[in-house]
């Protein structure tokens, strides 16, 4: 298989005695950093389970089997943020806005924004699930982590090649003559005008005719199975091409940049971290199954000798997966909430190491990456020098909230929400327990007047036999219903107040203010929960700022030559990466808590006319263009995206050229005619204003 630059292995990196060295200190550093994170994980678990609510079940207090709900405070603002975040990334149009650094990039920048768009949308590979991943994580643990990747697939693919489909360029170096005599026959029979390549001359030119067979079939001498199918269509060619030919050769199907989520709990640091990138090493945790592993071996992904000796340790040990125990409480909490019962785990678990080494005695340091079974941390299955175009790490990180440097620092809702979620269940399980006593009554009943409790049993209806009136009575408990509803009121506003959001208690119908609220007090709180989520918002954008710039620095060094795109509209556009070259700053687009689709429609409308009247004006004056028609395919877009694309086409450069000739040559006719009335009547000619300044944005749209 032809190796892509992220499939490499340097085999004498990892057989020296230094690299041995090595490792065996770096995976003493990897478990002294895990272990001092115990405290750590264990309250990622505890909130964990608080957002589930599977904390504070069953309780004893005031009686066994009294009320155990659990409210869903927690999981319910999650779920209120969630997408406000993903909005961020999706709703904007384009997700990313392009400023270019210098003039000469000026005019890609357009270019740049719709790949963007595309790669986001449909061309990276389950693009959207892994940032909702990421969100999930950032909004439940306080940190998301995400990991910049390159999605390099090929397959085996038939291919069958008929003599009736070559094009007339490949025809010519079909073999149709054994000899120099019949090459010359078959030339004069045609009218000295047929071409005929004889076999002397087709070995002459093998070489130049392989590189074009390469190049036309799409052929790589480096990729073993392309090589054998190389051999087969020259031989083809050779003999005469007679009958049709089939080969099977590996196609490219994935070749674009990408992203993938990774738990904060699977991402290993020292604990003194403060920058992801100024890290002394970063581990990340994965697992394979040792299908997965034969199967990278193959590929030339992993060193199969390293994968084979992994393997054979396993199958000693008695095939035990070699799992932290750490962890173990995590799976079987998981494994109870979705109902499924664990069985022997088949994965075995890995550490992908990112740090520096100095091959060489008093060396320089360089960014290295290695890849080890965490039972046999002495046997990398890959490990090679770090090489990316931005020369940083793939890893990238956004935090909840920014209150200290340290990177187990962060808070996520769970924690934040800790002491508020607690009281209301405290207040939500009173009032249902004072329900219960409401509606199932304790009964006193005198000592001596003969009553036996044994044979009472509450009924409605049901008649008491008493010795005397009030030898039985029912305990009166206080109705305590209406404070238990304003408390829960108040803590669910704090909470709304605390994480930023709509106003619970002034929206509620259990609100006790039951007046209209005025615009200027919506807005005031419309402002207040913008202001509380536009800070977690530019940490958040902050993050997908690098990840952006990483995706398309890795495009312009390792992607296809051309993509095709196609955002809206009925055709395709081609993209080359000389189109997509220049410097830029990217701007992720979206504004938290601006993403509402309807709103977004109704400004676009009110600037096509605010437009409009501006142009008709004329207050924009001659330096400025205003493109009426981008701005209505604006607003078409933010109202109906499928409108947009039966609505509304691009035409092509000939296209516009053709309809300026016609909008000319419409315009010189009604001079013409112009002219002649005036001829007849003796009055001037009027004169047409603005015919020949109209845009082609407006008229060709």
């Amino acid at each position: 298989m032809k190796l892509h630059p992220i499939h490499q292995f340097d085999a004498d990196l990892r057989s020296s005695t230094r690299t041995r060295d090595f490792l065996s200190g770096l995976k003493k550093s990897i478990d002294q950093a895990d272990q001092a994170r115990a405290g750590w994980i264990q309250k990622c678990d505890h909130f964990r389970r608080r957002r589930y609510g599977m904390e504070f079940r069953n309780p004893t207090y005031p009686w066994p089997g009294s009320s155990s709900i659990v409210p869903p405070l927690i999981d319910k603002k999650i779920d209120e943020l969630k997408p406000q975040y993903l909005n961020l990334i999706t709703a904007a149009h384009p997700p990313v806005t392009v400023l270019a650094v210098d003039p000469m990039s000026q005019e890609q920048a357009p270019n740049v924004e719709l790949w963007f768009e595309w790669l986001i949308k449909f061309g990276s590979p389950r693009f959207i699930e892994e940032a909702i991943l990421f969100i999930d994580d950032l909004l439940e643990i306080g940190r998301g982590c995400l990991k910049s990747i390159w999605h390099y697939e090929t397959a085996p693919t038939p291919e069958t090649i008929r003599p009736a489909n070559l094009p007339p360029r490949l025809r010519q170096l079909v073999v149709t003559a054994r000899s120099e005599a019949e090459a010359d026959a078959m030339f004069e029979a045609s009218g000295k005008t047929a071409k005929v390549m004889t076999r002397a001359e087709f070995d002459e030119k093998r070489d130049l005719i392989q590189k074009v067979i390469q190049r036309e079939f799409d052929l790589d001498p480096e990729e073993p199975q392309d090589r054998e199918a190389i051999s087969e269509v020259m031989r083809w060619f050779r003999a005469g091409a007679n009958e049709p030919l089939q080969i099977s050769k590996r196609d490219c199907r994935l070749n674009v940049p990408g992203i993938v989520a990774i738990s904060p709990k699977d991402l290993i640091v020292p604990e003194w971290t403060t920058d992801i990138e100024q890290a002394e090493f970063i581990t990340h945790r994965m697992w394979f199954t040792p299908t997965q592993m034969r199967a990278k071996a193959r590929n030339s992904v992993w060193d199969e000798k390293a994968v084979k000796e992994i393997l054979e340790r396993r199958k000693k040990r008695g095939g035990s997966s070699g799992g932290s125990g750490m962890y173990d409480q995590e799976r079987t909490d998981e494994a109870m909430r979705e109902g499924v019962s664990l069985t022997q785990d088949d994965q075995i678990e890995f550490n992908e190491t990112c740090t520096w080494f100095a091959s060489k005695e008093n060396g320089e340091d360089t960014k290295v990456v290695i890849l080890t079974a965490k039972d046999a941390p002495d046997v990398p299955v890959k490990m090679y020098a770090y090489q990316r175009p931005s020369g940083l790490w793939p890893h990238h990180t956004a935090t909840f909230e920014m209150n200290k440097r340290r990177w187990y620092s962060p808070r996520g809702v769970p924690e934040k929400l800790d002491d508020l979620e607690y009281e209301i269940i405290q207040q939500k399980r009173a009032k249902l327990n004072r329900m219960t006593i409401a509606n199932s009554p304790t009964f006193t009943y005198e000592i001596g007047s003969n009553v036996n409790p044994s044979n009472f049993r509450w009924i409605p209806g049901q008649f008491m036999a008493v010795r005397r009136q009030g030898a039985v009575q029912a305990l009166e408990v206080p109705n305590l219903d209406i404070s238990f509803d304003r408390e829960e009121q108040i803590l669910r506003t704090w909470a709304e107040e605390y994480l930023g959001g709509v106003d619970f208690g002034l929206n509620s119908a259990l609100s006790s203010n039951s007046d209209s609220r005025t615009a200027t007090e919506i807005n005031a709180i419309q402002g207040r929960a913008r202001q509380s989520l536009s800070l977690r918002g530019t940490l958040f954008q902050r993050c997908w700022q690098d990840v952006y710039r990483e995706m398309f620095d890795m495009f312009i060094h390792w992607g296809d030559p051309q993509v095709y795109v196609q955002v809206t509209g009925a055709q395709p556009m081609k993209l080359t990466r000389e189109q997509l070259q220049g410097r830029y700053e990217f701007i992720p687009t979206g504004t938290i808590g601006e993403t509402d689709p309807v709103m977004e429609a109704q400004k676009a409308l009110a600037r096509i006319t605010l437009l409009t009247q501006a142009k008709q004006a004329g207050v924009v004056g001659d330096e400025y263009d205003i493109n009426l028609g981008q701005a209505l395919l604006d607003w078409i877009e933010k109202d109906d995206i499928r409108a947009a694309r039966r609505l509304v086409r691009k035409r092509s450069s000939q296209e516009i050229k053709q309809v300026q000739e016609a909008r000319a040559k419409q315009q010189q006719e009604m001079l013409q005619q112009q002219a002649a009335m005036a001829t007849i009547t003796g009055k001037p000619p009027k004169q047409i204003a603005g015919a020949a300044s109209e845009p082609i944005s407006q008229g060709a749209r």
